[in-house]
C-alpha cells in the first residue's frame, strides 16, 4: 500500500518537471546564423538600416527604436500557383 501512495506524488512531480523543462526549452530557441544573415540581406535590399537582428524581440526588454506601421513590415504573399509559391 505504501508504494502506491508514493507513486502518485512522484508521478505529479515528474509531470510538472517535464512541463517546466519543455516550457524553458521552447523559449530558448533562436534563429540559426544563416537565417539571420538572410534577414540582414533582405533588410539591406529593402533599405532598412534600422532593423537590428542581434536583439531578441521576444525578450523582456522593449526596443524603443522600433517603428510600427505598414512601411516597416516584410510580408509574404503565398497565393501564387494555387498557394504553392510564396514571395
Amino acid at each position: 500500500m505504501y508504494e502506491k501512495e508514493m507513486c502518485i506524488p512522484r508521478l505529479i512531480v515528474a509531470a510538472v518537471a517535464v512541463v517546466l523543462i519543455g516550457t524553458l526549452a521552447s523559449g530558448a530557441a533562436l534563429l540559426p546564423a544563416d537565417e539571420v544573415e538572410a534577414l540582414n540581406r533582405s533588410a539591406i535590399a529593402l533599405g532598412k538600416t534600422d532593423w537590428d537582428f542581434s536583439v531578441d524581440p521576444c525578450g523582456t526588454g522593449q526596443n524603443s527604436n522600433w517603428v510600427t506601421g505598414p512601411d516597416v513590415n516584410l510580408t509574404c504573399d503565398c497565393t501564387f500557383n494555387n498557394n504553392s509559391v510564396c514571395h
